[in-house]
């Protein structure tokens, strides 16, 4: 009976040897694949690492920016502060009104020489210079 039970033990010794081959193959797969995994974090790591490079360089150029912008804004103030603002003009007194045309007795200012309603010479105005 010795024989039966040395071959059971060998079969079980072939079964378990057989199973530590598979699964010594399936851990290597699995190193491989965590190494492969590794190379692309250090990868993307990099990456990462110089896009961080690239952003505070980005970021100081804004600054810089930022800053010309606000000098540029207070030189712009200080400019429009020289500028003379536009005079409104001073409200001129109403004329003053002169007599009434003896002919359509629209009353005219002070200063006409001839009605401006129908043309007449006004009596209250010089003569015309005499034109050669």
């Amino acid at each position: 009976m010795g024989n039966k039970s040395e071959n059971v033990d060998s079969v079980q010794i072939d079964t378990l040897q057989n199973e530590v081959a598979r699964l010594n193959a399936a851990i290597n797969a699995r190193k491989q694949t965590i190494a492969v995994l590794n190379q692309r974090i250090e990868k993307i790591a990099e990456d990462l690492a110089f896009d961080a490079k690239v952003i505070a360089a980005k970021d100081v150029k804004i600054a810089k920016q930022a800053e010309e912008l606000a000098q540029l804004k207070d030189f712009i103030a200080k400019i429009c502060g020289r500028v003379a603002q536009p005079q409104l003009p001073v409200a001129s007194p109403p004329p003053q009104l002169g007599g009434l045309c003896a002919k359509c007795g629209f009353q005219n200012v002070a200063e006409a020489i001839y009605c401006r309603q129908c043309g007449m010479k006004l009596a209250s105005s010089p003569a015309p210079p005499n034109l050669p």
